[in-house]
């Protein structure tokens, strides 16, 4: 079976992202016939509006605003993902734990996709004070993400 693991950051990299998926990537890769990786993403032209956003809400609105969760970040890492699957030949796309969403949210691909996360956005909403005076965007863009893969893909 040949693996292409997604993520947001480099997931080759022990010190990326703690080192949380490092090993069991390795460890996966070793059982799979071929494993690749597409990341780590860019946030591009998206960030400087990304960082407004986090001002107005801060400043303006007294809300917290989560870049990770915007629609339009993930948008744009789904592009960067769909351009280099066009390019490689693989079985199965996993998608491992990814710091505030998963990149593959808007990803539209003939082969299944394997999310592994220790936990969900709606799972953490009452849990983490940070998320105590969250904005309602935020909010809507974190839990439509999650809805979306539950979705079977078309054939």
């Amino acid at each position: 079976m040949k693996l292409t693991c997604v993520s947001i950051y480099d997931a080759q990299d022990l010190t990326a992202f703690g080192g949380r998926c490092y090993y069991k990537l390795r460890a996966i890769g070793e059982l799979a016939d071929e494993m690749q990786f597409v990341g780590p993403l860019r946030d591009g032209i998206i960030a400087p509006i990304l960082r407004v956003k986090r001002q107005y809400y801060r400043r303006v609105a007294h809300k917290s605003y989560f870049p990770f969760r915007d629609s339009m970040l993930i948008r744009y890492y789904s592009k960067q993902i769909m351009y280099k699957l066009a390019t490689i030949d693989t079985d199965v796309i996993l998608s491992p734990v990814s710091p505030g969403s998963q990149p593959i949210a808007f990803v539209e691909c003939k082969q299944p996709i394997v999310i592994w996360t220790d936990e969900t956005f709606a799972g953490t909403l009452e849990l983490y004070h940070k998320h105590e005076s969250v904005c309602a965007e935020s909010i809507r863009d974190g839990l439509g993400m999650s809805e979306l893969r539950l979705v079977a893909p078309k054939s």
